[in-house]
């Protein structure tokens, strides 16, 4: 066994970086600057089985006296760059002791261990700590990264007392390792035993290097992945209803052009399969896009339509799929005829038609399947992000 200041913890806590960008060719004094927000993750109330281990969840507060350490890959590159810090389902206020930027060893996600001598402290207002309210978020002081920052940077963040309650604010369902450990353990170098690597296979990360292909018109742009395993349309589930989710999760959000809605399978695949609840479901499925594509557009966004992929059950499959039923897929495809043809959408990604296979349109293609039959393996995000025509981000 080898001893860890930190333990693992696969799970968000949510902030966001935004970076100041300056257009122009002109002097200082006469340059614009504008903040942009470069990554970001959904918040989200923590359930019960995803809080922390004991005894980093204890009472009467969730992480006592404990340094988080997470890392982030930033969507653009950055000099100069803010934090802004969630406590929006905490029931009681988040007392930040103190946050600092460092670089990680290898710029490898999900590393335990930083590049002596990289870290910054942030400030809010001036103070190193700060009282989140609840529901509310904070902005940090600006700061310059180190030279040695690429896009890959960690943040460390000392809760001297912890958050009071069980109600925390939370990505779940991060695809990168996270560290905890008791102390104030904020810009420790090292972490005896060596560093996890996190793994890039969601898809909107596997599109980021297709948008920024050199001379493409798109290599200014963000991309910000607000997806949550589980999420549904209609009803809370794993996070909350994407419906409530537009004002905090879009247009809070600065500069924001386009964004890209890829929902609804767990609404088809939850609903019951008689073809009554399936009609009705299908028939908010399509209010819900409507709505969702109002109220973006009124600010000025435009918005893309991804088609639901498949979910069905192979013949002799070990594994049986639960959404997997002839109604549901009556739904997925009356639901995928509407976002191709509705012309609702500002442009349509359609996904369905690369993960599907060609002779049974209700099945994921073989290679693509993880095995469960409803989510894609690595090489099927690949296509997926390999697919998106790019020009509709132009």
């Amino acid at each position: 066994m080898v001893d860890y200041p930190f333990s693992r913890y696969h799970a968000y806590i949510c902030f966001t970086p935004a970076a100041r960008t300056i257009r122009g060719f002109k002097s200082e004094s006469q340059s614009q600057s504008q903040w942009v927000d470069i990554w970001t993750t959904m918040p989200q109330l923590t359930e019960p089985a995803n809080l922390p281990p004991a005894p980093f969840n204890s009472t009467p507060s969730i992480f006592p006296n404990t340094t988080l350490r997470q890392t982030l890959r930033l969507t653009q590159p950055a000099q100069t760059i803010r934090l802004r810090l969630s406590n929006a389902f905490g029931s009681t206020d988040l007392p930040i002791t103190s946050v600092a930027i460092s670089v990680p060893a290898n710029n490898t996600l999900g590393s335990a261990s930083i590049i002596p001598g990289t870290t910054t402290p942030l400030s809010f207002d001036g103070d190193a700590s700060i009282l989140v309210p609840t529901g509310s978020l904070i902005v940090s002081d600006p700061i310059t990264l180190p030279k040695q920052a690429g896009t890959t940077l960690t943040v460390d963040l000392y809760l001297e007392s912890g958050q009071n309650g069980t109600d925390i604010t939370s990505h779940p369902g991060s695809r990168t390792t996270s560290w905890m450990g008791f102390g104030d353990l904020v810009g420790v170098d090292e972490v005896v035993g060596g560093d996890v690597v996190g793994v890039e296979h969601c898809w909107p990360d596997l599109l980021l290097p297709y948008l920024h292909t050199p001379h493409s018109p798109t290599t200014t742009l963000s991309l910000l992945n607000q997806a949550a395993g589980g999420n549904r349309l209609l009803h809370d589930s794993l996070g909350p209803n994407t419906l409530s989710r537009v004002d905090r999760d879009v247009l809070s959000h600065s500069r924001i052009t386009h964004t890209i809605v890829f929902e609804g399978v767990n609404d088809i695949g939850t609903a019951s399969t008689s073809p009554t609840a399936q009609q009705i479901v299908g028939d908010r499925i399509i209010m819900s896009y409507k709505q969702i594509t109002t109220r973006l557009h009124a600010a000025g966004i435009k918005v893309i339509g991804a088609t639901i992929t498949p979910f069905g059950t192979p013949a002799n499959a070990s594994v049986v799929q639960p959404y997997s039923d002839p109604e549901r897929e009556k739904t997925r495809q009356r639901v995928n005829t509407w976002i191709r043809d509705s012309a609702v959408f500002d442009g349509v990604v359609d996904f369905d038609r690369v993960a599907r296979r060609d002779e049974r349109p209700d099945l994921l293609r073989g290679e693509f399947d993880s095995g469960d039959h409803l989510h894609l393996n690595p090489r099927g995000y690949e296509a997926l992000a390999r697919s998106f025509p790019v020009e509709l981000l132009n």
